[in-house]
């Protein structure tokens, strides 16, 4: 059975707490959802508000001792959900005039955690292989990423439109590029070891 917990895509700030954080006896998913609760309770007090509720929705989410729970399948994507919605009602509320002139850039954005989700899940559930370190640090990881897009709309609209295209270009090179290198390595592994069997 594939690690549950290397669905996470847990970033450096999530990683930092996890061995301060004792294990809450609240399963994770509900935990989830309360985060994802005060994200929204936050949203209407503006973007200043937005940076220090997402700290607080990770050290909420913060797994610390990580005990298996038969709803750890929930935890992963509910993560991805809140983390979606967020960067989208973000973009929204954000816009210049109608709402929507960050909303190009912020899907490109989802489009490249998309595929680095998409390619977590297979990677880990076909091939065996668990991300490695360095890409949750590279990749900032959801809390991380949270928190760079509150600080990018309390620097305005075109701050945002500009940086969640900047960030979703950095993030595909890098998500892309990791992959591919990674699946070739283990396709290349592959071939080999069949090839040793065969001799």
């Amino acid at each position: 059975m594939p690690d549950p917990y290397a669905y996470d895509d847990e970033g450096l700030g999530a990683l930092a707490v996890r061995e301060a954080v004792r294990a809450i006896p609240v399963p994770r998913p509900l935990r989830a959802i309360a985060g994802a609760a005060l994200l929204a309770a936050a949203f209407p007090a503006g973007p200043t508000a937005l940076a220090p509720a997402v700290a607080v929705f990770a050290l909420l989410v913060a797994p610390g001792e990580r005990p298996r729970s038969p709803v750890w399948w929930l935890t992963p994507a509910l993560l991805r959900a809140i983390e979606y919605g967020f960067v989208l009602c973000v973009a929204t509320r954000a816009g210049d005039g109608g709402g929507t002139s960050a909303l190009p850039a912020a899907y490109g954005l989802l489009v490249a955690l998309s595929f680095h989700h998409y390619d977590l899940v297979y990677r880990v559930r076909y091939a065996g292989l668990a991300p490695p370190a360095w890409l949750s640090v590279a990749g900032g990881g959801y809390e991380v990423r949270m928190i760079v897009v509150s600080l990018l709309a309390v620097a305005g609209p075109s701050a945002l439109r500009a940086g969640l295209a900047a960030l979703a270009a950095v993030l595909a090179v890098l998500f892309v590029g990791e992959s591919v290198s990674a699946w070739t390595r283990w396709l290349a592994a592959q071939r080999q070891e069949r090839s040793g069997q065969e001799e």
